[in-house]
């Protein structure tokens, strides 16, 4: 396991992208998810990812950092989405009992 480098989240334009990239996910998965939360998880990757940060910040790609994020954030949202989907709330229960 490599150490986390939370010095990362100081570097110019890195908490945006961080933000960004969870509200992109949050667009995709709609209100099932809080950007902050999801803001917070792509603060916690960028800081345990140092080498893959790392490289992409070296060669100006913010792009890819970014896109590399929102895969991140997405495969940990995709199954609790799914969930979701097939449950039905308690309310639509009672809606269909009437």
């Amino acid at each position: 396991m490599c150490d986390a480098d939370w010095s990362l989240l100081d570097r110019e334009g890195v908490d945006d992208i961080a933000r960004r990239a969870a509200g992109m996910v949050v667009g995709q998965y709609g209100e099932a998810f809080d950007v902050d939360d999801l803001h917070q998880d792509a603060r916690i990757l960028i800081a345990t990812n140092p080498q893959v940060v790392k490289s992409y910040l070296d060669d100006n790609s913010e792009g890819y950092l970014s896109r590399w994020l929102v895969h991140r954030l997405t495969d940990s949202v995709r199954t609790q989405a799914r969930r979701n989907e097939n449950t039905i709330g308690i309310h639509r229960l009672y809606e269909v009992a009437e």
